[in-house]
């Protein structure tokens, strides 16, 4: 068999055993995400996991859970660089929203958005870091759909989740898994006052 029929059947079984995300799956949802929360664009509200509910019992703090930012210096939250958290949606220090541009803006410093890691292009263990908002940065644009979750735009099989297979409140931080990986970790909902 010559090398180049070898190499088509290679990467014909790699796509034929591989899981495939459906880009035409993320575009309904995506569409979906921007009839719902993108009318308009001025308003805020947290970022709440509709997963968390089910490992909620009497020893958790929290009955529920949200996007945080981790207040690192202990007097400001709306630093340049604070890692995204799983925090107890009662003490969220501030709202968020998916902006037409695709980036997730912080209502405690507008300027701020989420971004994945420091810079770097979407990776698996990535932790979700606020910085400086720049349409031109693929690290900052996300797609959401309401069953597949939050996920970076340039990696789609990437998922935005909390860390470890049960969540601990104001500890774990945001980040980047394998879809395939995460389980029940991936729901997040927009929840607009």
């Amino acid at each position: 068999m010559s090398l180049q029929l070898l190499s088509v059947i290679s990467f014909l079984l790699l796509f034929a055993v591989a899981p495939v995300f459906s880009s035409h799956q993320v575009q309904e949802d995506e569409s979906d995400w921007n009839l719902r929360h993108l009318q308009d664009t001025t308003t805020y509200g947290l970022i709440r996991s509709t997963d968390y509910t089910s490992f909620a019992n009497s020893t958790t703090i929290a009955t529920n859970a949200c996007f945080k930012v981790e207040d690192s210096d202990g007097v400001d939250a709306s630093v340049e660089g604070n890692a995204i958290v799983l925090g107890d949606c009662d003490e969220s220090n501030a709202g968020f929203r998916l902006d037409s541009n695709r980036l997730i803006q912080f209502e405690g410093e507008p300027g701020l958005c989420v971004q994945t890691g420091r810079g770097r292009t979407p990776d698996d263990g990535n932790v979700l870091r606020l910085f400086p908002c720049d349409t031109s940065r693929s690290s900052q644009k996300f797609i959401y759909g309401p069953s597949l979750g939050i996920r970076p735009l340039l990696n789609p099989s990437l998922c935005v989740v909390w860390q470890g297979a049960v969540p601990d409140i104001d500890e774990d931080p945001i980040l980047l898994n394998p879809c395939i990986n995460v389980g029940d970790r991936l729901h997040w909902n927009l929840e607009v006052a």
